[in-house]
């Protein structure tokens, strides 16, 4: 089975806040990559945000990665000084087996180049340890700051602006409204926009193939992304009766008891504007009360935040018989490289599974994170979910035109979406 070439790329001249265009090497025509490990995106909706990290073990015997390397000096020098530096922009690319193309699939900063010599010297590796754009705002203190009323865009991409002088960030349309909000220099950048993301029940993440963070509005999650309109994807454990589709190697599935929420409240952060409180009295006969408050709900209405409630209720009011996680290994169908190296945090699949008894089960779920791990002889990639309740709801652009509609009919199998803008 033939899998993927991974192609390393460094920009030695360039460093965290440099705005300016990094010239990139590629290292792995003399250092060949033994390992890959990349993770992106987070466990669940409900997990803090988080930086993706890459890890790569490539050959080193020649010594070129060895910054303390002096007698056989490496080609990553500059006036005698080293060029291997935390730091330093990299990006990971991969050649597809399926049809040659070049896919990006990581891109951010190195953190550290670690020196290992093994077998008595006889062999030497540098693992290259490296994170994505989300790093510089998970480092970043606030800077003081009052921010006024604004869409929860306008504030993601001013907070990231705290972090670094450099093109980071990027933002979607219809957003919600955050209220006016004074910061200190006491203030981690990541965590107030992870309070701003809960406020907007959209995505976060870094992109694989630019220098940016992006933000996904509700709206946008509901309608499966702004870039990534309806299903990318139909995934199952037979593709013999399930013609067409892609196969997985593993599947996880339970009842998700503890996200549910029958009763919802909600204050305006820095006032005293409450919510209408939000409930499910058939959920909470069945599963007893399950409250949950937000006392700094990043909105600025009562009537906004009512409706956040109301969201969070309606779609948390039962268990959720949910795909926790697929495995896949791509060599088992070439057509699953596209679909896995290009996967995102938001994306929309469709998963099937054929029990030994009992009905087949389809399932409609939304990335939230992905690990790929490969070495010379296997790709392995695993993908966690959240089921994807915008099937349930009508929304935007889906009138019977957009990529989304063929899941959304309204009356039929849609309700009104829970949105304010």
């Amino acid at each position: 089975m033939t899998t993927a070439q991974i192609v390393v790329k460094v920009g030695f001249n360039q460093g965290w806040n440099v705005a300016s265009a990094a010239t990139y090497t590629t290292i792995t025509t003399a250092n060949k990559v033994r390992s890959l490990y990349i993770t992106r995106g987070k466990k669940d909706a409900l997990s803090k945000l988080q930086t993706g990290r890459c890890i790569l073990e490539v050959d080193n015997t020649n010594g070129y990665l060895d910054p303390s390397n002096t007698d056989a000096p490496s080609p990553y020098q500059d006036s005698g000084a080293t060029q291997v530096l935390p730091g330093r922009k990299i990006d990971i690319e991969v050649i597809s087996p399926k049809d040659g193309s070049t896919i990006q699939l990581f891109g951010g900063f190195v953190e550290r180049w670690v020196q290992q010599s093994r077998g008595h010297g006889h062999d030497q590796v540098t693992i290259i340890e490296a994170v994505d754009f989300m790093k510089g705002m998970a480092q970043a203190k606030c800077d003081a700051t009052t921010r006024p009323a604004e869409t929860t865009g306008e504030r993601f991409s001013a907070l990231a602006g705290m972090a670094s002088s450099a093109l980071i960030r990027g933002y979607t349309t219809l957003m919600e409204t955050a209220p006016e909000k004074t910061y200190t220099k006491t203030m981690n950048v990541l965590d107030e926009i992870d309070k701003v993301n809960d406020a907007e029940v959209g995505i976060v993440f870094s992109e694989r193939s630019i220098s940016q963070v992006e933000m996904l509005s509700r709206a946008e999650v509901l309608a499966g992304g702004e870039t990534r309109p309806g299903i990318l994807g139909q995934f199952t454990d037979d593709t013999g009766a399930d013609s067409g589709w892609l196969p997985y190697h593993d599947v996880k599935m339970f009842w998700d008891d503890d996200k549910i929420t029958n009763l919802a409240n909600a204050t305006v952060y820095d006032t005293a504007t409450t919510a209408t409180e939000a409930t499910d009295a058939t959920s909470q006969t069945r599963y007893g009360v399950r409250g949950r408050d937000e006392t700094a709900l990043m909105l600025n209405s009562a009537a906004s935040a009512t409706t956040w409630c109301d969201y969070l209720v309606d779609r948390q009011k039962e268990p959720d018989h949910r795909v926790s996680s697929l495995t896949f290994f791509p060599q088992a169908d070439t057509g699953l490289w596209s679909v896995l190296l290009t996967a995102d945090p938001g994306n929309l699949y469709q998963v099937r599974r054929h029990p030994a008894t009992g009905a087949t089960v389809t399932h409609i779920v939304q990335a939230e994170g992905i690990v790929h791990k490969a070495d010379a002889n296997r790709w392995t990639t695993t993908m966690n979910f959240s089921s994807d309740k915008g099937g349930a709801y009508w929304v935007l652009d889906s009138d019977g035109s957009g990529g989304y509609a063929a899941l959304s009919t309204l009356a039929t199998t849609t309700k009104l979406a829970y949105l304010t803008v």
